[in-house]
């Protein structure tokens, strides 16, 4: 399904309340609000198309007035004395967002605003707008394909990775899509995070007659100081987007960068193609332990709005179990697995399921995750919007026990993958063979997982 992000710009007359309210009664499927997000968004389906809609309203109607699409009235012919035909309407223009826009708006609507004003902004920034676009475009795939296109699970969305290609694309002015994207991977695979990605100096200080409003600053705010990998965006209010970002998505951004850029060196080279750059590397390969997480709903309506509260809390979850004292490094996947399932009663399941890998440091022989399922599922429970036949499970996997739809994207053939990390790591097939000499059978029901033995999965319902 096709998905878009768009912003509802209107008179002052409207105020968020009223649109919401006529929203809701329009003919739109499944609306979803989200009013106390950091950036209030109405997600919906219209057309078949999902949408994240945000809103702002203008300090001055006339702005918004003078790009009513006009329309031209045509005259009775007096030689053939037909009717006229129906009136053209000529083409709409887009609102161009200045400074001045955010006069009398309130911190929701400067962040609503600051989506559009960021792409308008890049577009003009940059030398060649056809080449940034066909740029982002290979990165925007190549993100989803390797499960690193997500905001929501703490990975980089959207605004991150086209502020990311405006940044290559504005220091290489004369280059061709394939040399901008080689330049952009070798480029954030050698980038020494926490160093900032800005594409022009901050500015601190609100424009005339705008309310001032915080700027991320991490000289003076401790909290903007603790980003790991900051990614600011350009127009007032500078704020870092990338701020979801935690230590086991940017672990795997950093390594997919890496890999990225080896595979590119070897497409110049003519030893590989590049359509191998976007196929899914087979992540499910690389490692031997893995949580999944699947939220469930029985009505497709109830679904999304269970899915989107879960998946919000989804990166919570991740942070909990990446822990030095257990001695465990997660590996989350931000790609969700879509399906309708029948249960023994003939009734329709709507699942999405996630995938977290895990590893353990040295010496690591059992661990219990037990406490952090726990803690999770009380914050889901919490949520008063649950209804009944909305469910989440967490079971713990070992590879073989993967469901077979998780190898889709990859050649399944292909068993030789390399598990990152150290450099004397044995192969895939190698490490396979030395489990199960040690693994055995274990009747537990507990979240525990133990680097040399098979686990029984364990599951933990929300009911």
């Amino acid at each position: 399904m096709q998905k878009s992000s768009s912003l509802c710009y209107i008179v002052a007359a409207c105020n968020r309340c009223h649109f919401i309210s006529y929203l809701y009664f329009s003919d739109i499927s499944f609306p979803i609000l989200i009013g106390r997000a950091y950036t209030p968004v109405i997600k919906f389906v219209l057309c078949g198309i999902c949408i994240d809609l945000v809103f702002a309203r203008l300090a001055d109607g006339a702005k918004l007035l003078q790009l009513r699409p006009r329309q031209h009235q045509q005259r009775v012919s007096s030689a053939t004395g037909k009717r006229p035909l129906p009136p053209t309407i000529s083409p709409r223009e887009e609102l161009k967002l200045d400074d001045a826009d955010l006069i009398g708006l309130d911190e929701a609507g400067v962040r609503s605003l600051n989506g559009v004003r960021v792409a308008q902004y890049l577009l003009q920034l940059v030398p060649d707008v056809d080449s940034f676009r066909l740029t982002l475009r290979a990165v925007k795939e190549w993100a989803v394909v390797h499960g690193l296109y997500s905001n929501v699970l703490g990975f980089l969305g959207g605004v991150n990775w086209a502020i990311l290609v405006a940044w290559v694309c504005v220091r290489n002015e004369d280059a061709t899509a394939s040399t901008l994207l080689r330049i952009f991977m070798r480029t954030f695979s050698k980038w020494k995070w926490p160093t900032p990605v800005l594409l022009g100096p901050v500015s601190y200080e609100a424009p005339p007659n705008v309310t001032p409003l915080p700027v991320w600053n991490p000289k003076a705010n401790p909290r903007d100081r603790a980003h790991l990998m900051p990614i600011v965006t350009p127009c007032f209010p500078s704020m870092n987007s990338s701020y979801n970002v935690g230590q086991p998505q940017m672990r795997r951004l950093k390594q997919e960068f890496f890999l990225a850029d080896q595979l590119i060196a070897d497409i110049e080279k003519g030893e590989r193609d590049w359509d191998e750059l976007f196929v899914g590397k087979e992540f499910f390969r690389q490692h031997i332990h893995f949580i999944k997480v699947d939220i469930i709903a029985t009505s497709e309506d109830g679904f999304r709005a269970w899915f989107g509260l879960c998946e919000s809390r989804l990166r919570i979850f991740v942070a909990a179990m990446e822990s030095d004292d257990l001695g465990t490094q997660c590996y989350p996947f931000a790609k969700c697995f879509r399906r309708v399932e029948e249960d023994d009663d003939g009734e329709e399941r709507h699942i999405a399921s996630f995938f977290v890998a895990l590893r353990f440091d040295e010496g690591v022989e059992d661990i219990d995750l037990k406490p952090n399922a726990e803690e999770f599922l009380y914050k889901i429970n919490s949520w008063e919007g649950r209804q009944q036949g909305m469910d989440l499970m967490i079971d713990c996997l070992v590879q073989n026990e993967l469901p077979s739809f998780v190898f889709d994207d990859v050649d399944v053939d292909n068993t030789d993958g390399v598990l990152l990390g150290d450099e004397d790591d044995m192969s895939i097939s190698d490490l396979d063979d030395e489990y199960d000499k040690e693994r055995k059978d274990d009747d537990s029901d507990d979240l525990h997982l133990s680097p040399s033995k098979k686990r029984k999965p364990a599951t933990c319902n929300t009911a």
